[in-house]
């Protein structure tokens, strides 16, 4: 087939051309009008284990004021907490009886002492404790869960320093001032900084520059002290030890991300820049999120406190579309794939006829009685630009520049760069630096790419490797996806063939159909494959997916297997797609014309906290009046599982193309019709 990339991708081009019920017995032909507002899309993520009716959601407003607030809430709790101590301080019987089981008399004298000292410059920081009961492992965690359990929060902080002839080879426990600790912290990771520093220098010799530190000075000797006021009051403070994290507190912090307007990997940009993070590694999602909507999904991050994230927020790098809340800790990561599915609010606009009621309940019944193609959505194929199957055809032969170029949306028409100056700057002028000047935030692959290039113009690799994971495994998806689409077209009335395959969402060995066992599954149960290293092909069609994959994507299956070598960028494992679907808890709501037009439709998570009226919020008036007045919309809520795209669901009952130039056609008709 020919590929027109001066237009979006058409359903023809990547194969989507079926309806589940051709007869149109359940469906109507309903043209409307899909995020013709981003705020008529809403998408709350299901995590893996939950029902279907546990999708997760922004739950509280963490506003600058607040957090201010909390900061300082805490710090003066601390502060009144140290300075309790002194010769008034109360230890409670509960205190004591927990002292003298842990601690040896002489280490809980020393204690007491130390808990009533006066707080002052010239107190000390920590108390240390050396006993014969903290010699072994047990004796130490008692000790450690004596000052954690029995002394308030945010006193105290331990740490253990191992045996050396400084210490007559003696484990210790310094019990510390959590201030004095938090200081003692910040040396000691100075101190380690500028170790593994002059250990790199050692290896790259003479040939490597002196690192110069943010501050312009040379970082040979960076972190060898503490400078301004704390070098003056706390030069004589013992480092503390450094343990980059505690080993009671799980490795995973989640967080719910509500964005608007924004795509997945967009708002974690922000949020790493915001924390003054150079990269996104520490992030983890379980899925990507549309860019044109309003949605809510968690996000993992490696070993990270929460209070770096309310501290981010008042940075001026945060994005104002983005929040977070539901903060908790988990052993487990959040890799991607591990959620049950999403849940769904669509307004539907610009509906010119309105059809009955019987018909509108018979058609959307029909959605989760019946379901619908399991197609891939039209996103997944990229913009008139840039075909993302393309691009993963491209990385998995190991052409890497020609995936960059793709990526940076090489196209055989000129005429679509000539509004796109960063674009042009890379593509015709082979010049990264000035592309990347050029270049806005919001572009935030290209930029990635564009950053390694202007470093290293030939580094094409380099560049695809330091791209999010997400981003990589959207490119390989996408080049089986298109085989998928293709191959749901290619053989619909073989009812009879004893060489489909049975697949669940868990890793459970596939099943040949055969004659035999063929009244054991329905058809909801059989499955296509997606090739990959451990992909199975049914029986009767190895030589066709073979034959269909070179002549469609000019690769061999041998290929696809092999691309877990081809410079490591990425791997394709396989897996398998239902052919069918059914949408879950289905709802509707038929708008009336006098209470669309012109109004936000579906209140948003943070309209739910605020309370605030959102059917008063007028949007684009004039331009809605010429496209929506007179015309009905409809609120659509479903649920789908992971992998299910709901524009497959609203083809199916619509009858309306989903392709991108077909949505732009259909907003044309509804104008013209409306005039």
């Amino acid at each position: 087939m020919v590929v027109d990339c001066t237009l979006p991708p058409s359903e023809e081009e990547v194969g989507i051309s079926l309806y589940l019920d051709d007869s149109n017995g359940d469906h109507i032909s309903l043209p409307c009008l899909f995020k013709h507002r981003f705020q008529d899309f809403h998408v709350y993520e299901i995590p893996q284990g939950s029902s279907s009716s546990s999708p997760v959601h922004l739950t509280k407003l963490w506003t600058k004021d607040k957090i201010i607030r909390e900061i300082r809430e805490k710090k003066e709790k601390e502060e009144d907490l140290q300075n309790a101590l002194g010769p008034e301080y109360d230890i409670t019987d509960k205190q004591l009886q927990a002292i003298e089981a842990s601690l040896t008399e002489e280490d809980k004298d020393r204690f007491i002492s130390f808990l009533k000292t006066p707080r002052n410059d010239t107190a000390p920081k920590y108390c240390l404790l050396d006993g014969s009961t903290i010699q072994d492992k047990l004796g130490r965690t008692s000790v450690h869960e004596l000052v954690k359990t029995q002394f308030p929060q945010g006193l105290f902080i331990t740490d253990t320093v191992d045996p050396t002839t400084d210490n007559d080879n003696k484990h210790q426990i310094r019990v510390w001032i959590k201030k004095d600790f938090t200081i003692g912290q910040k040396r000691a990771r100075e101190l380690a900084a500028a170790v593994e520093e002059e250990k790199e220098e050692e290896v790259v010799g003479s040939k490597s520059k002196k690192r110069r530190r943010r501050d312009g000075k040379r970082g040979r000797n960076k972190g060898r002290g503490i400078s301004g006021d704390q070098h003056q009051h706390d030069e004589d403070l013992p480092q503390a030890r450094y343990d980059p994290w505690p080993k009671d507190q799980p490795d995973y912090l989640y967080f719910n991300m509500y964005k608007e307007n924004r795509d997945t990997a967009q708002a974690i940009s922000s949020i790493a820049r915001a924390m003054g993070k150079k990269n996104t590694k520490a992030f983890t999602v379980a899925g990507t999120k549309d860019r044109r909507g309003c949605t809510v999904q968690q996000v993992c991050m490696w070993r990270t406190y929460i209070d770096q994230l309310k501290r981010a927020m008042l940075s001026g790098h945060w994005d104002k579309f983005t929040r977070l809340s539901d903060f908790h800790y988990s052993s487990q990561k959040l890799s991607l794939g591990m959620l049950y599915g999403n849940r769904f609010y669509v307004a539907l606009r610009g509906i010119k006829d309105c059809p009955n009621t019987d018909d509108l309940d018979r058609a959307f019944n029909a959605l989760s009685t019946k379901g619908f193609i399991n197609y891939f959505g039209m996103q997944r194929f990229g913009t008139q630009l840039t075909r993302t199957y393309q691009i993963g055809q491209a990385m998995i032969a190991g052409h890497w520049q020609k995936a960059v170029r793709l990526i940076m949306g090489e196209s055989n028409d000129k005429a679509l760069l000539q509004h796109d100056e960063a674009r042009r700057a890379y593509l015709i002028d082979n010049d990264p630096v000035k592309s990347l000047k050029l270049m806005p935030r919001m572009m935030h692959i290209e930029r990635k790419i564009m950053t390694l290039l202007a470093k290293d113009p030939n580094g094409y690799l380099a560049a695809l490797q330091q791209l999010p994971t997400p981003t990589l495994s959207f490119y390989d998806d996408n080049t089986t996806t298109t085989e998928d689409g293709l191959d749901r077209s290619h053989d619909d009335d073989d009812s009879e063939n004893c060489g489909e395959q049975q697949h669940s969402k868990e890793e459970r060995e596939v099943v040949h159909i055969t004659c035999d066992n063929i009244s054991s599954y329905s058809i909801y149960d059989v499955v296509l494959p997606l090739p990959g290293d451990n992909t199975q092909y049914p029986i009767n069609m190895n030589q066709w997916y073979e034959d269909f994959t070179m002549k469609e994507l000019g690769l061999s299956l041998q290929d696809l297997k092999s691309c877990r070598s081809s410079g490591g960028v990425f791997n394709l494992p396989g897996s398998y797609r239902n052919i069918l679907e059914k949408a879950e808890d289905v709802e509707y709501e038929l708008i009336q014309p006098e209470m669309a037009l012109n109004r936000t439709l579906i209140p948003t998570d943070i309209d739910n906290i605020t309370k605030r009226d959102y059917t008063e919020e007028k949007l684009n008036g004039d331009k809605d009046k010429a496209v929506l007045e007179g015309t009905y919309s409809i609120v659509f809520k479903t649920t789908l599982k992971s992998g299910t795209y709901l524009t497959m669901a609203l083809r199916e009952l619509t009858r309306q193309d989903t392709s991108r130039n077909s949505m732009q056609i259909s907003d044309s008709i509804i104008q013209t019709n409306n005039k």
